[in-house]
């Protein structure tokens, strides 16, 4: 019994010094995109030097994050400043998941080419979405209900070519 007692005065003297984390996640509930990430799934690293052309842009290499829940990808320097974020869920050019946002889930993977171009692999949508590194829709691909075998090793592929002779399907990008 002692040693309880002991152990239990030991953990609340720590408990007493030990100090508070500098995040207050009670700020963020609720809240959406803005560097606040509630479930992210992918992430893909842009060392192509493209430079992004928002005034007063933090300059790279850049991180994107897909976060599954609030259906966004989010740019990020590598050392962790928020510079920007598109999507949302939605069927539409630039949106990931399912309109009526009933499925978690929108962006199954992430990869940048040497240009700096973002491809986005829209899950529900079974496509393949292109976009600028300021977030600009530029094209899509892939149709429902038969769509393309969209792996995530076809949009790391896409931005790394010589992957592609490392799985046994080869994909038709198009031009």
């Amino acid at each position: 019994m002692r040693a309880l007692v002991a152990s239990m005065l030991l953990t609340l003297a720590l408990a007493a010094t030990a100090s508070a984390a500098p995040y207050a996640s009670t700020l963020s509930v609720g809240k959406t995109g803005g560097g606040v990430l509630r479930f992210p799934q992918a992430v893909a690293y842009d060392d192509s030097g493209v430079a992004d052309p928002g005034t007063g842009a933090p300059a790279g290499p850049y991180v994107y994050v897909a976060d599954q829940y609030s259906f966004l990808v989010q740019k990020f320097t590598r050392s962790g400043t928020f510079v920007r974020e598109w999507g949302g869920f939605g069927t539409g050019n630039g949106r990931f998941g399912n309109a009526s946002g009933d499925t978690v889930g929108g962006i199954g993977g992430l990869a940048v080419d040497g240009a700096g171009r973002v491809y986005v692999l829209d899950s529900y949508n079974d496509r393949i979405q292109q976009f600028t590194a300021d977030g600009t829709f530029q094209r899509a691909w892939g149709t429902r209900p038969n769509p393309p075998a969209i792996t995530l090793a076809y949009v790391a592929a896409l931005a790394n070519p010589a992957f592609l002779v490392e799985i046994d399907a080869v994909a038709v990008v198009p031009q």
